[in-house]
């Protein structure tokens, strides 16, 4: 492991007079007090760092421990701007990519019930009738001149493998001239590509509507199932499935069927149903090295409807480790297996991180320990991860999308020099 220079001898001097005290007195103080310590001291260390980053306008950080009577959370700076309203602990904010696993939750849920089956081809549930007017479902994935994709399967959609691009992110095509919906929303928002696209409000239909016409989806970047390459776009159909299935929306699906379970009051969808929350963190980000202007989406009342079944819950820190023990102790499911299908990864490219049925797998090597980790990360600069040999949660959001500090393991170092994960 590879410690920041002068985090190795931090406490040496406390561990020696810990050690000294108890072989004096082996009543007077114990391991337990000196991890609490060491963890609670290394986790202020990294919201301090946190905060001091002029781009990070506001930021929380929970750890859960039930095990070990450890639960610590902080919350910093203010939830909209500099003498704006403090951020509190209990402060909503927009979970983005963590919403994956709430949809992949009801999908699996659904396969329980016999309505789908992980391998269920997308032309077994729905129709032409399920897309835009004038575009067939074939139509949703053109890969060399070949219209599939009724032929896309729920596994693919769900770990990422179906070869759609990703209409968030993505462009249409590779041409240096073409521009996702993302760059469209923040050129309009400084000004240099006006076009009122900050102020469209989405629906699945006009997401659809969008991938397909701007001739995405006949774009596609493989064959389904041949290679891995995430996606929104996989989590905007299952959200369509989902409706389809149901004949319900998919806000009132993850209110009846994965929020009740999780004691989740404060959670909604956010722009597809009316807030739970007094007040909601802002989220800001850096767009270029060139243009560094730190764009609060929120004061600039860009619509963020976009995201809808791959990112658009609004939720709190405490809600989300609520959602991660109910998922990991199986609550949210009727069979035990349906949690270790959702637990198989498929590789993703990067070194230490697979993915499954809509969740993260990361790999942590740590002074000699190899730590799994489950979970899922946001744009916004958010996570919500468990790792099961130890029940630990963590739950973070810095609520800036340019971040240049992997901030899970940042935490998942501080939880090792406290000696958590021997």
């Amino acid at each position: 492991m590879a410690y920041k220079p002068g985090r190795p001898g931090r406490f040496f001097g406390f561990l020696a007079a810990v050690t000294a005290l108890s072989a004096c007195d082996s009543g007077s103080l114990d391991l337990n007090l000196f991890q609490r310590s060491v963890a609670e001291a290394e986790l202020t260390t990294i919201v301090d760092t946190a905060e001091a980053d002029p781009s990070i306008r506001n930021l929380t950080v929970l750890v859960d421990i039930p095990g070990l009577g450890f639960r610590w959370q902080a919350a910093r700076a203010n939830i909209n701007s500099p003498g704006g309203i403090p951020m509190q602990t209990d402060s909503a904010f927009r979970v983005d990519g963590i919403t994956k696993m709430f949809t992949s939750v009801l999908i699996l849920q659904m396969i329980e019930k016999g309505f789908l089956t992980l391998d269920t081809r997308l032309g077994d549930i729905l129709t032409d009738n399920n897309m835009p007017a004038g575009f067939t479902l074939e139509m949703l994935h053109g890969f060399n001149g070949v219209d599939r994709g009724d032929d896309v399967t729920i596994r693919q959609l769900l770990n990422h493998s179906s070869g759609f691009r990703d209409y968030f992110v993505d462009t249409p095509t590779s041409s240096p001239a073409a521009l996702s919906i993302s760059q469209r929303i923040v050129g309009d928002i400084l000004g240099t590509l006006p076009s009122g696209i900050r102020d469209v409000q989405w629906g699945p239909q006009e997401l659809l509507l969008y991938f397909i016409g701007s001739q995405m989806s006949a774009n596609a970047l493989f064959a389904p199932g041949a290679d891995f390459h995430y996606a929104d776009t996989n989590y905007l159909v299952l959200g369509v499935v989902i409706e389809e299935v149901t004949q319900d929306t998919l806000a009132n699906n993850y209110l009846n069927f994965v929020y009740g379970n999780a004691q989740m009051p404060q959670a909604y969808l956010e722009w597809y149903e009316q807030s739970q929350a007094d007040a909601v963190s802002h989220f800001w980000e850096i767009p270029t090295d060139t243009q560094p202007v730190n764009i609060d989406f929120v004061a600039e009342a860009v619509n963020t409807s976009t995201d809808w079944g791959g990112g658009g819950i609004v939720t709190t820190a405490a809600e989300l480790v609520g959602f991660l023990q109910t998922l990991f102790a199986g609550d949210q499911f009727a069979d035990a297996d349906t949690l270790d299908s959702m637990q198989q990864t498929i590789p993703t490219g990067q070194p230490g991180l697979s993915y499954g049925l809509g969740l993260e797998r990361r790999v942590f090597q740590l002074s000699g320990n190899t730590v799994e980790v489950y979970g899922h990360s946001g744009l916004w600069g958010v996570g919500a991860y468990y790792i099961p040999e130890t029940d630990t949660s963590i739950v973070y959001a810095m609520n800036q999308v340019e971040l240049d500090t992997d901030w899970l393991l940042e935490i998942m170092e501080a939880l090792d020099e406290a000696r958590l994960f021997d």
